[in-house]
């Protein structure tokens, strides 16, 4: 992410110098990796006007070009580049001119002819090709337009502003430099200036039937569109944050990305029949891309009106569906997804853009709504846009902190109300306040204690006594247990539910993971990386509960997002201990993500009490039985629990066969019993009373 320097000074008091302002960005959790102007050394290079053109009488490939430079006069340069005409406004270094590359140019003679200078590309600027339009990605570099014979080239692509340079942070993002600014505004203690917004006052309307993956949703149609080029000051900025520029509508939007890091598409509306919705690919979709019509695998998130997709999700528009010079009504639409949409379709098409980076960058829930509304008074002024209509939606948060400022001051130490407001904003945390209690919605207390640890910064902590409790020691050791497995526990920025932070990290990695994070009493477990990780995550909770000395039960359930056939739900008796599912059923690195309720699981658990050499004494019985294929392994290993009597300390279904040697509808069960003692004939007849029970219950038969 490319800063501004002066861009970001618009919206808080900044009187430190560009070095300590990086310091403090590094520590709110932004590395930045580097300062300087975007130019760099690049001087006196101008715009010019090309006047005439005529071949160079010793040399095919080169053309004598005579060039009006405003008030510096003609020069005369001689040039190979293919794409040079007369009218063109072009990038000219005059004699003393340096380049990007530290090349200094000085008049001379060519093959015999005077050249005063240089026609310059992009490259020889410091401009990297992701900033251009692919026209310009080789030979010259064209200026606009309107641009002044004469005009300083940094000055007109805002190639002299001081920039910094911040590292990715996968899953953490500022919020665009409007985000970095209220930070900053905290951390500082310094006043906040925020944009000028528009806030429509129309009716709600339908433009999108809202199903699938939204966290939140919001849509603005405008008419009365004047599309035409974005105005100087525009054009600087935007360049000098990486983004090339298009026209004022395309712009417009770009403009607000970087102020917001809220990523919004545009769409000629005219072009579309309403309403759109989300929805997976169908087998044979296609979209036009670029100058490319692409067949979408199936599955990708589209946005798709009453014919076909126009979009991918979170990625970029079809081309039949852009805007364009002679549009003149615009839908504009903006979406947080949850977790996982836009990384999986980049990843299944094999194509990222700049909306997509943000998106997976991961922006501020709360600056949707800001972006709609500083999109609507940006496009009033430079597209003379008239509100046509608008649309929100947002689902509903069935989970809340309250908190009043004793627990913050518990944690933090002594605090201003009004500095805890302004972090949660500058945090991203929408909150409402009554006297001292604060509810912060769609969050656990911990992320909100971690969001303001952040801001505050640890260096500004008073010493306050250790009143945190620590975790009960049943918790520890099951952490402790589970680190020896091979996991590693994470602290994530989290999102709507417990699971999400954990599950947005895992997207990103390619390698086998064994993650944990524990969110208040809830632990969540991911596995990763290859085939059968339903079956190893299962193996390792039931390695749990003979740690809690606990029998858990799985039974078909779980969340409707999970694979169906590979998601359980997680009790032991009568309680519900969480769940148990596949997140991936179509990938080839599959995901398993279970949820377990702790203090359910320690209340449920059997004391250990004082070592009995009797009690620990134990012998294991293997037995296999043939079911109906239909028949869920929990059913069977509930009913050999009741009839194993009191000797039985615990079952495991270890294999599943299905094959030549077991009729075609029906599947083989291994089965583990462990008993208290090694009294064979009560162990024996404890075997005989379950397959007994097996049989009568379930039709079940001892496969030998």
């Amino acid at each position: 992410m490319r800063v501004p320097f002066v861009w970001l000074k618009e919206f808080v008091e900044i009187m430190e110098p560009l070095e300590q302002v990086a310091e403090e960005i590094s520590a709110l959790g932004y590395p930045v990796e580097g300062l300087g102007a975007v130019g760099g050394a690049v001087r006196n290079v101008l715009v010019g006007t090309v006047l005439s053109i005529e071949p160079h009488p010793k040399a095919d490939l080169m053309k004598v070009c005579q060039i009006d430079l405003g008030d510096e006069g003609q020069a005369q340069i001689v040039t190979t580049a293919a794409n040079v005409r007369v009218g063109q406004r072009v990038a000219a270094a005059v004699h003393g001119a340096v380049l990007a590359g530290g090349e200094r140019i000085k008049r001379g003679r060519l093959r015999g002819v005077l050249s005063e200078g240089m026609l310059c590309s992009a490259c020889e600027l410091g401009l990297s090709q992701i900033e251009l339009p692919h026209d310009q990605r080789t030979g010259l570099i064209e200026m606009p337009e309107h641009s002044e014979p004469g005009t300083d080239v940094l000055d007109l692509l805002g190639l002299d502003q001081q920039v910094l340079h911040l590292s990715p942070w996968p899953g953490r993002s500022p919020g665009g430099l409007l985000g970095l600014a209220r930070e900053l505004a905290v951390r500082l203690e310094r006043a906040l200036d925020s944009p000028s917004l528009s806030i429509p006052d129309v009716d709600q309307a339908e433009y999108f039937a809202v199903e699938g993956p939204f966290h939140e949703l919001s849509l603005l149609a405008l008419g009365n569109i004047k599309i035409e080029p974005s105005p100087a000051w525009m054009s600087r900025r935007l360049r000098a944050a990486n983004i090339h520029c298009v026209f004022n509508v395309v712009d417009i939007l770009r403009y607000v990305m970087v102020e917001t890091g809220q990523p919004l598409h545009v769409y000629d509306l005219d072009r579309l029949e309403l309403p759109l919705r989300l929805r997976p690919s169908r087998p044979g979709e296609e979209l036009r891309l670029g100058e490319q019509l692409r067949e979408l695998p199936e599955g990708v998130w589209v946005i798709a009106d009453g014919r076909g997709p126009v979009a991918v999700a979170g990625v970029a528009v079809g081309t039949d569906f852009l805007v364009r010079p002679k549009t003149r009504r615009i839908l504009v639409k903006g979406a947080f997804y949850q977790p996982g949409v836009v990384t999986e379709n980049v990843q299944r098409l094999g194509l990222s853009s700049e909306s997509s980076r943000r998106f997976e960058a991961g922006p501020k829930p709360s600056h949707l709504g800001l972006a709609l509304r500083r999109v609507d008074w940006l496009l009033g002024r430079l597209a003379r846009g008239r509100v046509l209509g608008r649309q929100h939606w947002r689902a509903p948060v069935h989970e809340e902190s309250a908190l009043d400022l004793a627990w913050f001051e518990r944690h933090l130490g002594p605090l201003d109300l009004g500095w805890v407001e302004q972090a949660l904003v500058a945090a991203g945390l929408p909150h409402t306040r009554v006297g001292s209690r604060i509810t912060v919605p769609g969050v656990v207390p911990s992320m909100v204690l971690e969001e303001l640890l952040r801001l505050r910064g640890l260096d500004k902590l008073e010493a306050i006594s250790p009143t945190l409790k620590a975790a009960p020691s049943d918790e520890l050791d099951v952490r402790r247990r589970l680190a020896m497995m091979g996991f590693t526990e994470l602290v994530t920025p989290g999102g709507g539910q417990p699971w999400e932070g954990l599950l947005e990290a895992a997207r990103r990695q390619r390698e086998e993971l064994l993650w944990m994070e524990q969110v208040e009493h809830e632990l969540i477990l991911l596995v990763s990386g290859r085939e059968g990780a339903y079956l190893r995550l299962k193996g390792f909770l039931e390695m749990l509960a003979e740690l809690a000395q606990a029998e858990l039960s799985f039974e078909p359930s779980g969340p409707t997002w999970l694979h169906p056939g590979r998601s359980a739900r997680i009790g032991l008796g009568n309680t519900a201990l969480g769940w148990l599912g596949e997140i991936h059923p179509e990938s080839g690195s599959a995901t398993a993500l279970a949820l377990l309720d702790l203090e359910r699981l320690s209340a449920r658990a059997r004391p250990r009490g004082l070592f009995d050499p009797e009690r620990e004494r134990w012998v294991e019985r293997d037995i296999a039985v043939v079911v109906a294929d239909s028949v869920w392994a929990g059913k069977v290993t509930e009913l050999v629990r009741k009839a194993g009597g009191p000797l039985l300390m615990a079952v495991k279904c270890f294999d599943v066969y299905r094959g030549s040697q077991i009729p075609e509808g029906e599947k083989s069960l291994a089965l583990r019993l462990r008993f208290h003692g090694d009294r064979e004939t009560e162990v024996a007849a404890a075997v005989t009373r379950v397959l007994s029970h097996l049989r009568e219950q379930l039709g079940a038969r001892q496969r030998a």
